[in-house]
């Protein structure tokens, strides 16, 4: 029983390691598109945009893939 409880425990143990690792992936990532975001403002290469639908069309458009040039 002691040797399956240790077990229990290090898998779980295991697991939240993993969730924080992937965590933390998913902060930096977090960063460098605000880092991104920031620099872009600082060059004033933004586009404002209001209402509804001027972010809907905003949204579209950024969510269609794109074909790389070859």
């Amino acid at each position: 029983p002691a040797a399956r409880t240790s077990e229990v425990v290090r898998e779980a143990l295991r697991r939240y390691q993993d969730d924080v690792a992937a965590e933390q992936a998913s902060i930096a990532v977090i960063e460098k598109v605000a880092e991104a975001g920031s620099a872009a403002i600082e060059r004033g290469d933004f586009r404002l945009v209001s209402g509804a639908d001027e972010v809907r069309r905003l949204v579209d458009r950024l969510s269609k893939p794109t074909i790389p040039h070859a």
